[in-house]
């Protein structure tokens, strides 16, 4: 079972409740990503407690580049940092990683207007001229169609963006009676 995707050479950001193991009772968290005939060591220097009990997780982007898309369990582990040293398995999660060679996190339109000005620049990929618009496939667009094409994907792409960015199409006007 899968709790959550992690995208190969983006950064992690997960937070974990216990109220058991906090550096305040002498405790630390690291990590264990298991899977795909491979295991990686996250250190406990990438965990931070806000001191009750939830703790962050933070793996910089550059500890993820490396990983091979597969399913992979992720053991959170707490260790006594005063004492004997007592290590304790206290989560398991499921984690789909998408290997950075294949994340690819365009908009289904920004992937259109890309298609449709690699192929007016003569330099679309076979799966770019394999892109519809419209019902059409793009590779057998006319240039005109072409370019009617893209600026209406271009100004749709910039809805998007503005949407994206809370921004909506409306102003407001002012005025007196």
């Amino acid at each position: 079972m899968t709790d959550f995707t992690i995208y190969g050479g983006l950064a992690v950001l997960q937070y974990y409740s216990t109220t058991v193991y906090t550096q305040a009772k002498g405790w630390e968290l690291k990590a264990r990503l298991s899977g795909n005939e491979k295991t990686i060591a996250i250190a406990a220097d990438h965990f931070s407690d806000d001191g009750s009990g939830t703790w962050s997780l933070e793996w910089p982007g550059a500890a993820t580049a490396d990983l091979a898309s597969a399913d992979y369990t992720l053991t959170i582990i707490a260790c006594e940092t005063t004492g004997v040293g007592t290590e304790l398995p206290v989560h398991h999660v499921g984690v789909r990683v998408v290997a950075a060679d294949e994340t690819d996190l365009r908009s289904g339109t920004k992937k259109t207007l890309d298609a449709l000005i690699a192929l007016r620049d003569g330099k679309a990929t076979r799966d770019e001229m394999s892109r519809s618009y419209n019902g059409r496939s793009i590779s057998r667009m006319g240039w005109e169609e072409l370019a009617k094409a893209i600026r209406e994907v271009r100004a749709e792409y910039q809805r998007e963006q503005r949407r994206a960015a809370g921004k909506t199409g409306f102003g407001t006007v002012n005025y007196e009676f």
